[in-house]
């Protein structure tokens, strides 16, 4: 009786944890919006500068890592307290780590696939991270998990083709960045839309 219960109390913080960081994520929705518009904005560049070398691409790349970092960091910050926050700090951490990175002349001229391939694998485990922490509480919402699983495909794929030259990780990044854009943008539409419900129990900390 008395494991029974401690079981059952367990289980209740566990869901009030998840809780709590679906509406830190709700309350975050405009960051959200930021991100989207980064990642179609990385995407359209990665496509279109694709022959300009790699010192352009290492450029619009870094910009994107050290922006979008910041503000999964600050998403990270405000979720600290709740169950699961260590999946956006690790995205964070990892995107302003990569951003340094990819300014160094030498990782721009001769690898530059090196911090894209680095950049998303930290994405993945980080999107993986937050999707399993809300589980339950976002049953059959797809964009979070696909996020996590899509970043891990491109870091196969981009270390299959370490070797690769700068067009070719331009464009394979782009038509990434395009898609994971347009993902990022069903997601924060929905947290919109979780912040704005009359009855939610959103705590808005933007």
């Amino acid at each position: 009786m008395i494991l029974r219960g401690t079981v059952r109390w367990v289980n209740q913080i566990q869901i009030a944890f998840r809780r709590d960081l679906l509406e830190a994520l709700a309350g975050q929705w405009r960051l959200m919006m930021f991100r989207t518009v980064l990642t179609l904005l990385l995407g359209l560049a990665m496509l279109i500068w694709s022959p300009a070398g790699p010192w352009p691409l290492a450029t619009a790349f870094a910009i994107y890592a050290l922006l979008n970092g910041a503000a999964t960091l600050l998403m990270a910050a405000v979720s600290r307290r709740e169950l699961g926050f260590a999946g956006l700090a690790l995205e964070g951490t990892t995107g302003l780590l990569v951003g340094v990175v990819a300014l160094v002349p030498a990782v721009a001229s001769s690898a530059l696939a090196v911090p894209f391939t680095v950049w998303a694998i930290g994405a993945g485990i980080g999107a993986v991270w937050t999707a399993a922490a809300l589980r339950k509480e976002t049953m059959g919402q797809w964009p979070l998990p696909f996020a996590g699983l899509l970043s891990l495909l491109v870091a196969v794929l981009l270390l299959l083709q370490i070797d690769a030259s700068a067009a070719t990780l331009s464009r394979m990044l782009g038509w990434y960045a395009l898609l994971a854009g347009a993902n990022h943008a069903t997601l924060a539409f929905h947290m919109r839309q979780l912040a704005e419900e009359p009855n939610a129990r959103v705590r808005s900390r933007s």
